[in-house]
């Protein structure tokens, strides 16, 4: 029986597991001749946040900004959120970024802690806010 019930913690986990988003960039040039060599891996979902790992190596500014919000949108897709917002962030050791990422299905909710959030904001009103819309990354293309 005990070993039943471990084999299903590890089902369970590795279905978990296998949620997560993990995105490969190795393109080049980008930027000014730059290759973009980043890796963008969602590490844990908790509730309505992700906690994601970004390791770059080479790549331009806008080049490896959209390479974040490209798999920002991925989890968003996977969760079904249509609202995202980065809520904290640090930087590692070795190029190695550690964001928190909070989703949502409307643009307010209290899972984006939003500074003073509106009571009925609107995609642009968010947007000032640092909250993007699944909306935005349809029309980026990130959205498949």
């Amino acid at each position: 029986m005990q070993r039943v019930a471990i084999a299903l913690l590890l089902l369970a986990s590795s279905a978990e597991a296998s949620e997560l988003v993990s995105l490969d960039a190795n393109e080049g040039p980008v930027e000014n001749g730059k290759t973009l060599k980043m890796e963008f891996r969602e590490v844990e979902r908790k509730g309505d946040e992700s906690t994601v790992r970004v390791f770059f190596h080479s790549g331009g500014s806008v080049s490896s900004s959209m390479f974040i919000l490209k798999g920002s949108c991925a989890i968003a897709k996977s969760r079904g959120a249509k609202f995202f917002r980065n809520v904290a962030q640090s930087e590692g050791s070795d190029g190695v970024w550690n964001y928190t990422m909070a989703f949502a299905k409307t643009a307010n909710a209290p899972s984006l802690k939003i500074p003073n959030p509106p009571k009925h904001a609107s995609e642009e009103e968010a947007t000032a806010n640092g909250v993007f819309s699944f909306r935005q990354c349809e029309i980026l293309g990130f959205a498949t």
